[in-house]
């Protein structure tokens, strides 16, 4: 999640194009997908249908064609990831109607106030100490407050906005079982903004995510 703090490429027309491209072969073939699953009787929203297929392309297509130019991690990438989200943000907030929920403000104030409650506790004690008590934890942990109380994409703008500030987290949004455990073991993770070393060497000694 987010970008290495000196990545290698730079934005230009010839990026921008390619990483347009794949996103597009990816939805059509999404689009493809979706329809024979659909076909087999198995009904999931379109964007999951797209997500897989994408997810599938990331994993595969470099390791077959090692000199294709993948726009994995670029700030072409980004730049384009940062702005659709942004409009999608933007399109949900112009599009709510408040106003009907008028009736409905006391017991939604209660509702609401339960449920962070309950989500900022299940995050301390469950989620960030399930996946290791280190910064990719913590990354982990805003995007599942974004999900709990929220949705998908705001759960991929908190997290954004913590590695923007933090530094980058190398999970990605999905990973296998275990796979942070791999990733521990890797070494320390890029937090260069702040100098914080989060390997698991120093797991209990970091002042912002250590469980002291």
């Amino acid at each position: 999640m987010g970008l290495p703090e000196a990545p290698e490429d730079d934005i230009n027309h010839v990026g921008l194009l390619r990483t347009v491209l794949v996103l597009n072969v990816a939805i059509l073939i999404g689009f493809g997908l979706n329809d024979l699953l659909r076909h087999a009787g198995i009904k999931l929203p379109l964007f999951v249908a797209c997500l897989l297929t994408a997810i599938a392309l990331t994993n595969v297509v470099p390791r077959l064609f090692p000199g294709l130019e993948w726009p994995s991690r670029t700030r072409g990438l980004a730049l384009i990831s940062n702005l659709a989200l942004n409009v999608f943000l933007s399109m949900s907030l112009m599009s709510m109607q408040l106003w009907t929920l008028g009736g409905l403000g006391p017991a939604l104030v209660d509702v609401l106030a339960i449920q962070t409650l309950a989500a900022i506790l299940y995050i301390l004690f469950v989620v960030f100490p399930a996946m290791g008590g280190t910064y990719e934890a913590a990354v982990i942990a805003a995007g599942f407050g974004s999900v709990s109380l929220g949705a998908t994409p705001t759960a991929i703008a908190n997290m954004t906005a913590v590695t923007k500030i933090y530094g980058a987290a190398r999970l990605g949004v999905f990973h296998r079982p275990g796979e942070h455990r791999r990733c521990q073991r890797s070494g320390s993770l890029t937090a260069a903004s702040r100098g914080d070393d989060f390997s698991p060497k120093r797991r209990g000694s970091s002042p912002a995510f250590g469980r002291g």
